[in-house]
């Protein structure tokens, strides 16, 4: 509640001089669940104010400085409610907030942001300096908590070097032996696709801690896909990528400007990542962190840590449930596969490899998972592995792997089709491709039904 007062109160401020473009920021925060605790004539007085852009918010100025206050004299915060039920966030300017004001997760912002009220960010590369900002912000939140990490586990290779510079703040390691019965960390870079909490929970689970706080620096997954969420989340994105890692989504892979327009540029972008070792990033990060001027953080801790505890309070397994849906976009139907890769510039693409932004709109985005239908039939009656996996509500789905040929490629692919139960029998729900075998490794967890060794799927 304390981020969201602020932040109420700051928008209405901003509403009184730029009333045209912030009167919706405020009407749409009313929408929002803390503004149903506030007192009575509070939201009666800022109701007021929507309607006309003029009406005098005392009543709201007052409860903020009482409550800013209590706050500063070390005080519990008594505004604070669970959040319960789904929610809905249609017209919300600047959505990925509503994690935070609902203390759902704690969102963390960058460099150019505050850590309190953080814009929307459509295409982000974060470098060393961003992620040193949100890791400092996120190891000082934790340390006004009661949570104690003995360990820093990395959900994938370019997590590695997040996670040592957090390991190296907690003077702890990364192995994950000997972590059950104590306090953890499971930080993933970048959130790309929604069956990554789902690896991260059947991880955690086997591993048995005593409590894990999980960290996305980057979500680029619709979070309408999304059945579970990270304690902590730096930025919510279309697309993003970390300075040592991937790709996700085609904005970070867009080169050149307004007057000349823009293409996807593989090659530039490849060029740009910064190839040392996990470890050679890890100290910059660390030692951005520790130099970093407290004006980039003190606010946020100030008035987010205590958010950070209850929603630890409250969790009652490694990775929290997520309820909520954005109007029209949300979908009954889910996977755990990461998204088919833009094959823009490939060898099967037939658009160019430096194609234009007005034409890879006019693309169907399933153009191009769609020519490779032929590849499902042979993996589903002849795979080399059958991965079965159960999701957080019970849900079963089969991962049959595949490796295949093209002229091409210079080297073999991996195909993994994803299947779900339907009646009696299977349904094919999606399937993707890596043009990287090593990648389909992240998706080789649950139960291992069958391999090339075994004659049965029994």
């Amino acid at each position: 509640m304390s981020v969201y007062l602020k932040c109420l109160v700051d928008t209405v401020l901003e509403a009184r001089a730029d009333p045209e473009w912030w009167l919706p920021v405020v009407a749409a925060m009313a929408e929002h669940r803390p503004f149903s605790d506030l007192p009575t004539d509070v939201r009666q007085e800022v109701r007021r104010f929507i309607k006309d852009g003029k009406s005098a918010t005392t009543s709201l100025s007052r409860l903020w400085t009482g409550y800013f206050k209590a706050l500063e004299n070390g005080h519990p915060e008594t505004l604070s409610k669970p959040p319960t039920g789904p929610m809905r966030v249609e017209n919300l300017r600047d959505w990925n907030q509503i994690l935070q004001f609902n203390e759902l997760a704690l969102v963390l912002g960058g460099k150019e942001d505050d850590g309190l009220y953080i814009r929307d960010h459509a295409i982000l590369d974060l470098g060393v300096n961003d992620v040193a900002v949100q890791l400092r912000r996120l190891a000082e939140s934790i340390g006004k908590t009661d949570l104690h990490p003995s360990t820093v586990l990395a959900h994938d290779q370019e997590s590695v070097a997040p996670a040592l510079a957090l390991a190296d703040w907690f003077g702890c390691r990364i192995e994950p032996d000997g972590i059950e019965g104590k306090d953890c960390i499971y930080l993933i870079g970048n959130l790309a696709y929604a069956g990554a909490l789902e690896r991260a929970r059947a991880m955690l689970e086997q591993f048995h801690p005593a409590r894990t706080l999980v960290a996305a620096l980057l979500i680029t997954e619709n979070l309408n896909g999304m059945r579970m969420l990270p304690d902590a989340v730096g930025y919510v994105v279309g697309s993003g990528a970390l300075k040592w890692g991937r790709a996700a989504g085609l904005g970070v892979l867009l080169q050149g400007s307004e007057e000349e327009g823009f293409h996807a540029d593989r090659e530039a972008f490849a060029a740009s990542r910064d190839r040392r070792l996990p470890e050679k990033i890890a100290a910059e990060i660390a030692t951005e962190m520790k130099a970093l001027d407290e004006a980039f953080y003190d606010d946020h801790v100030f008035f987010s840590s205590g958010a950070l505890q209850r929603i630890i309070d409250r969790k009652s397994s490694p990775i929290q449930s997520f309820g909520w849906r954005m109007g029209e976009e949300a979908k009954d139907w889910y996977t755990m596969l990461p998204p088919f890769p833009q094959l823009f510039g490939t060898p099967f693409s037939e658009v160019g490899s430096r194609a234009s932004v007005e034409e890879l709109r006019q693309i169907d985005p399933n153009e191009d998972q769609l020519r490779f239908m032929d590849w499902v039939e042979p993996t589903l009656q002849n795979p080399l592995e059958v991965w079965i996996k159960e999701d957080a509500t019970g849900q079963i789905y089969g991962h049959y792997f595949s490796t295949v040929q093209h002229p091409s490629l210079p080297n073999p692919a991996v195909i993994v089709v994803e299947t779900v139960p339907h009646g009696e029998d299977l349904a094919l729900n999606n399937f993707t491709l890596f043009l990287d075998p090593a990648e389909a490794d992240e998706l080789r967890f649950g139960r291992l039904a069958h391999s090339q060794n075994s004659m049965s799927l029994n």
